[in-house]
């Protein structure tokens, strides 16, 4: 029962609020009398306090401070009578019960205690009594939903039921919400800015579960929002116009709470079920070729976990700096919860803790004028970039069919790979982009390379080093630009007879011969690979 409810009484005619009728929806469970100074530290909360205010009518000042002491202590109220120990209120004492929302009540002066108090606590026992019926009967419908194959539509169903007004049910922690009916929507972002904001008033039901009013218009919204030892947090919003919200109706959404946060978590284990059975299959698909006598049995697997195994795919190799496996999972678990990641895009790792993902082509993405599957993929990677905190690299495969998964795994990795020798990580690098590197990409040729890189420009390298020279850089950019020797200049902005001399001194320490075309292939290509040696 609330303050309100035992104001609009007929044993309450005549009283009306001195202060705090802001804090009118404290709820009330029972009343007592408070005629001794002591008797204040015997309360224990949600009491209606009737007092003569005898005790404190010595107290010139500081009155203040019992009305914050009874506040603090949840007393719902004091009700006390005028011009018998007190005839008004000081400012301090209306300023402290308006800041504290503790309603202050006059009380009808030719009423007894008796005659307030036992209406009161009569109607507070009628509620509890059908309270506690119809607690009873809710409990033993949500028991049964929850016993049953049911869904968390099927309990904002029941909770509309109920309530006779939409509902809806949001999980902010894994970012959904259910509405029923179907055609009443609420945005998200409204209610966590109206949870969040420092003007909400929150009637607190337990620790976790709190109770805000929303006013949109001529609509008030009742939310219940909750969170449990998971961190799993969440809210019931419930649609009532020009209605306020009741003890019976506070008593069903806990039921309704409950029966949410359990089908959340049901659901949460069974997302994270899913995810390590979608992990092992990619596991499976990087390392072993699908034969076509095996694909119906890789398409039931699929479908078993909830998806269609496509017909062709793009496979993305993704590593991180930090390569502690909870925070590898825990970046997954973020992609999951990103907005618009399509189901059918499968995650995993392999054993080198690369993130894994396949994500499926259709037909039309390959040859659409409109849209490439390179900007499906650049769009899906910029979803990517914003959860990464750590460093990070990606590869990316040719579009490959399903029968070529592991082809299109040592495709990424390699290009990954790539990418991080040539330019360090936040590098996305595909493939088809990798062009002759991929003849030099492979470490059984590592050996030999950098053999070639220090005999052809070994010299160079220990001249420039001692000198402070410039020979390995001008060499690049003559051989770049097939030897001419104007261009280069421009480009090192030096004079051409400056490079006419460097070049002298290149011949003179090394090979090499500006006329033999076959040299400056061989310079052509140590100076694109030198980039792939760790060490030079």
């Amino acid at each position: 029962m609330k303050v309100r409810d035992i104001m609009e009484m007929d044993e309450m005619n005549g009283a009306y609020f001195l202060a705090g009728s802001n804090g009118r929806d404290r709820i009330v469970k029972s009343t007592t009398v408070l005629d001794a100074p002591d008797g204040i530290r015997f309360l224990k909360g949600t009491e209606l306090v009737f007092s003569t205010m005898y005790p404190f009518s010595h107290l010139e000042s500081g009155l203040e401070l019992i009305i914050q002491d009874l506040a603090l202590r949840n007393v719902s109220g004091l009700g006390l009578k005028l011009n018998r120990y007190i005839s008004k209120l000081p400012d301090p004492v209306i300023k402290i019960a308006d800041e504290y929302k503790f309603p202050i009540i006059s009380l009808p002066p030719e009423k007894s205690w008796a005659d307030l108090m036992l209406p009161i606590m009569s109607e507070i026992l009628k509620i509890n009594n059908r309270q506690l019926i119809q607690s009873k009967e809710v409990n033993h419908q949500f028991t049964k939903m929850l016993l049953s194959n049911s869904n968390l539509q099927q309990v904002a169903e029941l909770l509309y039921h109920y309530m006779e007004a939409p509902v809806g049910i949001f999980n902010f922690t894994e970012n959904y919400a259910v509405f029923y009916p179907n055609s009443f929507m609420f945005d998200k972002e409204y209610i966590i800015h109206h949870l969040k904001s420092e003007s909400t008033f929150f009637e607190e039901i337990d620790p976790n579960t709190k109770i805000s009013t929303l006013t949109d218009g001529e609509i008030t919204h009742s939310i219940l929002s909750f969170e449990n030892h998971l961190d799993l947090k969440g809210a019931i919003l419930v649609n009532k116009m020009k209605l306020r919200i009741d003890s019976e109706d506070i008593n069903t959404l806990l039921h309704a709470k409950n029966a949410s946060i359990l089908k959340f978590m049901h659901l949460q284990t069974e997302k994270e079920f899913n995810k390590r059975f979608k992990q092992d299959f990619v596991s499976k698909l990087i390392v072993q070729n699908i034969e076509k006598e095996e694909l119906s049995s890789f398409r039931r697997r699929a479908w078993e976990m909830g998806f269609e195994l496509k017909s062709r795919y793009i496979l993305m190799a993704m590593t991180i700096s930090n390569k502690n496996l909870a925070d590898i999972y825990r970046i997954i678990d973020d992609i999951y919860l990103l907005k618009n990641i399509k189901e059918e895009i499968l995650i995993g790792m392999d054993k080198e803790n690369h993130i894994i993902f396949l994500i499926p082509m259709e037909e039309k993405d390959l040859y659409s004028e409109k849209t490439t599957y390179v900007q499906i993929i650049d769009a899906f990677v910029e979803q990517i970039k914003q959860i990464l905190t750590f460093e990070w690299a990606i590869g990316i495969s040719r579009v490959q069919n399903i029968h070529s998964i592991p082809l299109a795994y040592n495709q990424a990795v390699k290009s990954l790979y790539h990418g991080i020798k040539i330019g360090g990580y936040r590098q996305v690098q595909y493939y088809d982009n990798l062009g002759i590197y991929r003849l030099f990409s492979h470490p059984a040729l590592e050996g030999e390379m950098k053999v070639l890189v220090k005999e052809l420009l070994g010299p160079l390298v220990d001249n420039d080093i001692e000198n402070q020279t410039e020979l390995v850089e001008t060499l690049r950019v003559f051989v770049e630009h097939r030897g001419n020797y104007r261009k280069t200049a421009e480009v090192l902005h030096v004079h051409h007879n400056t490079v006419r001399y460097r070049i002298n001194s290149i011949c003179e320490l090394t090979n090499f011969d500006v006329h033999n075309n076959l040299m400056h292939l061989q310079y052509q290509l140590v100076f694109l690979f030198s980039p792939l040696l760790k060490d030079f």
